[in-house]
């Protein structure tokens, strides 16, 4: 469904490589193969089951070259991605609003630069007997 989407790794250790999904707005834990150096951990399928995604790494990437990622390594991360993921979640809301609205409009038989409110569009309708 979305084949090109790339997650940034927010930590990487030794066993695991800890990605914030901005599909579903939680953490994912995948293996890092032992490896806390690599610029890309390769294709992953989501827990969430939304779709498949890259892991990359950017400079912000925490990389622990011993012991294991604990949650309050990744915390200021965390929350960074979560105001991003918010972001997105409104931008989406504000599309799939519209995105309502034009179908209610093109339902009702209302053309697009008519300034009616959906309401309207309704009691329009329901007096042409449709």
């Amino acid at each position: 469904m979305f084949p090109n989407l790339k997650l940034e790794a927010i930590a990487v250790d030794n066993v695991n490589v800890v990605v914030f999904c901005l599909r579903c707005g939680q953490l994912h834990w995948h293996s890092s193969g032992g490896d806390v150096t690599k610029e890309s951990y390769g294709t992953h399928e989501s827990p969430c089951r939304v779709s498949g995604y890259e892991i990359v790494t950017t400079a912000k990437t925490i990389r622990k070259k011993r012991g294991r990622i604990s949650p309050k390594d990744t915390l200021p991360r965390i929350e960074e991605m979560r105001a991003l993921w918010r972001k997105q979640r409104d931008a989406d809301r504000h599309i799939r609003i519209a995105h309502s609205i034009e179908m209610e409009r093109i339902r009702a038989g209302v053309r697009h630069n008519d300034t009616r409110s959906v309401q309207g569009f309704r009691e329009q309708k329901a007096l042409r007997g449709a």
